[in-house]
């Protein structure tokens, strides 16, 4: 019997952020309330790269596709699992990792990269040399025609590498500028058990933005 597994991250105030001034903290606010509005609402302020979220080619390329023109095609269905759990601390992911970790890539596959590092998720560790993937790895991913990558890490890139304020993100780059479609920040990955899932990854519908919280689900 099949059961759906969570992998989505919940939002809330105080939750950490990437720490750059481009990814605001999270403002949630209450406004109406039962005892005076006879109803419940709030405010919710975050950025568009919070928690799990979705990045679209627009994130990084300059006429890339925005959040709200992926087709739900691309980001629900089948996914193969690459099981990197063995990874740690700043270590890379490979062309040889990709190759030898016995999942053919074919065209139009979606992939999901497995490495448990949300477990450090709340602590300063997190945002600290986090496992990456390299550009030789990237580039195999995309050449084989994959067409959408969800990761339990806070970026794909090299956390060391130099990528701040106005410099490129070049692992993102090679990703995005084939049109491929990112995850970040998935949680609960190491309960998924089998080598190919049933993912469900789906943004709200924002019109023109980079990228969007998601809520992330796979069926196994």
């Amino acid at each position: 019997m099949s059961k759906l597994i969570d992998l989505t991250m919940e939002l809330h105030e105080g939750m950490p952020t990437y720490p750059s001034p481009w990814h605001p903290t999270v403002d949630i606010h209450q406004i109406g309330r039962i005892d005076m509005e006879h109803r419940r609402s709030y405010s919710v302020t975050l950025g568009s790269h919070t928690g799990t979220h979705m990045d679209s080619p627009a994130h990084m390329v300059k006429d890339g596709i925005t959040i709200d023109q992926i087709p739900p095609e691309t980001t629900v269905g089948a996914a193969k699992v690459l099981d990197f759990s063995h990874k740690g601390r700043g270590d890379k992911i490979t062309l040889s990792d990709i190759q030898g970790v016995g999942v053919k890539l074919e065209r139009g596959d979606r992939l999901i990269i497995k490495t448990g590092w949300y477990k450090e998720w709340g602590s300063n560790a997190y945002y600290d040399r986090w496992p990456w993937v390299t550009a030789e790895a990237a580039q195999y991913i995309v050449d084989a025609g994959v067409i959408f990558v969800a990761m339990d890490l806070p970026s794909p890139d090299d956390p060391l590498g130099d990528t701040g304020y106005g410099k490129a993100s070049p692992i993102h780059d090679i990703f995005l500028t084939r049109g491929v479609i990112l995850v970040e920040y998935l949680t609960n990955t190491l309960s998924i058990t089998a080598p190919e899932v049933k993912i469900i990854a789906l943004p709200l519908k924002v019109r023109g933005v980079d990228g969007f919280p998601s809520r992330v689900l796979v069926e196994q």
